[in-house]
């Protein structure tokens, strides 16, 4: 930089430095030569007695034009040193020169900021200290809000977040993803998302000083969804067979009182009247081929076909089930076998009672065998655990079952006969029962239709 650039050259118009005396000999320092006697006694007693112009132009002669300061250098001594005008002209530019040098610091730590907050969201905004430290920054910085808002936004995408005290949330769906901290309500959060179990829209006021504190909370129930065609005929037909599983055990029930009545001593008027109320149910047909027609519809019935082992134990249940009924059977075993089917109706009624409701809520059939897998897969280990003894140290017979299953290999012979004994009684494998349970009730959660 040249000492005296085209900046502040004018500062220097009419300085002494440049003139001459009366005698036309330059002045030395803006003055005569003469005056240098009194100036080297000045300086012998130790006093500064040259004037402001001398001091001025020894002070300027001391910068060195290449530091890149000289001009800031020039401009002090010109302010401390200058006549009245530079010294107003030299603190005009120094005072602009700062107000630049403060305005390009201002714009790169503006810049800093953003980036700061862009940081934070993406790594932090979790951190209930999030909004104060976005707070701070913006403040201090002077940032713009709308490309604060902005940037929170698109660097919290696929985030949970939370926070709520003056906003931020979401947190599966909480919404909202930030507020200005200057929130119109002052001292409560307004925060709506969706409930993910019951599907209301939910909106809670929250006590921006204590986040963990509604105030208020409004609830809106999700508008039903509709049902559509092949489910109504799923509702229709779920109603259809749960009256005719009804209709079923009690003509069961009904005919196993009349059959176990003629086991009785009767009088013959008596027997007569029951005879008849036999045919009354049985119709043309005899009582043995009305059981049998009855007991193999229930036994492929689907509502059956996997009875926890329960009731699948009742003898009046295991006679039926197990698809034979003797020939000219007496009164009392067509008893048995027809409260068996009775017993099997109503498992079957309620089925498609339940499989009616799960269709009035779900709005389809989706995921109903799940569920009756599931709670049969419970009752049956409910069943086993009450009716088995554990060896210790095991809680249940079904830990210690478990524990065989994990064994492999390992297992002892005598490990290996009691596990396949007991696998044989179940009809399955250990592990094959706990899968088929655990599957059906993490698809079941998986469709949010675990809460029935």
């Amino acid at each position: 930089m040249a000492l005296f650039s085209n900046n502040i050259s004018r500062l220097f118009e009419n300085n002494p430095v440049n003139q001459v005396g009366p005698t036309g000999q330059p002045l030395l320092g803006g003055s005569n030569i003469t005056d240098l006697a009194t100036r080297s006694l000045g300086g012998l007693l130790g006093r500064e007695v040259r004037g402001r112009p001398e001091q001025l132009t020894a002070a300027l002669a001391q910068i060195d034009p290449k530091a890149p300061d000289a001009e800031q250098q020039q401009l002090t001594i010109l302010a401390q040193l200058g006549s009245p005008q530079q010294q107003v002209m030299a603190a005009q530019k120094i005072k602009t020169n700062r107000e630049k040098a403060e305005e390009k610091s201002l714009a790169e730590r503006q810049l800093d900021g953003y980036n700061s907050i862009a940081t934070l969201a993406r790594t932090s905004s979790a951190d209930p200290e999030f909004l104060n430290n976005v707070s701070r920054i913006a403040g201090e910085l002077r940032l713009d809000p709308t490309k604060v808002n902005e940037l929170i936004k698109s660097n919290t995408k696929g985030l949970d977040t939370k926070v709520v005290g003056k906003s931020l949330v979401n947190a599966k769906t909480g919404e909202v993803i930030y507020t200005d901290p200057t929130t119109s309500k002052q001292g409560v959060t307004e925060v709506t998302f969706t409930d993910a179990e019951t599907g209301e829209e939910v909106t809670q006021f929250i006590d921006e000083t204590d986040p963990t504190k509604i105030l208020r909370e409004i609830r809106s129930p999700a508008e039903a969804p509709k049902m559509g065609q092949q489910a109504q005929i799923q509702l229709r037909n779920a109603n259809e067979s749960y009256s005719n599983a009804s209709s079923r055990a009690s003509q069961a029930n009904a005919l196993a009182t009349n059959l176990e009545q003629l086991t009785t001593n009767l009088s013959s008027g008596l027997r007569a009247t029951i005879e008849e109320s036999i045919k009354g149910i049985t119709g043309s047909e005899d009582i043995e081929t009305l059981l049998r027609v009855q007991a193999q519809a229930l036994r492929i019935s689907i509502a059956v076909s996997n009875l926890p082992p329960g009731p699948a134990s009742d003898k009046d249940v295991r006679l039926v089930l197990s698809g034979t009924l003797p020939a000219n059977a007496d009164p009392k075993t067509l008893a048995s076998y027809a409260r068996g089917i009775a017993k099997l109706a109503t498992k079957e009624s309620k089925f498609h009672s339940d499989q009616a409701a799960w269709i009035s809520k779900y709005k389809d059939a989706g995921g109903y065998l799940d569920y009756v897998t599931s709670r049969n897969y419970d009752d049956k280990i409910a069943y086993l655990n009450q009716e088995l003894n554990a060896p210790p140290p095991y809680n249940t017979f079904l830990d210690y079952a478990q524990y065989l299953s994990s064994k492999g290999t390992g297992r002892s012979s005598q490990e290996e006969l009691e596990l396949a004994a007991f696998e044989n009684e179940i009809g399955e494998s250990v592990t094959n029962m706990f899968e088929r349970r655990d599957s059906s009730k993490r698809r079941l959660k998986e469709s949010k239709r675990d809460k029935f």
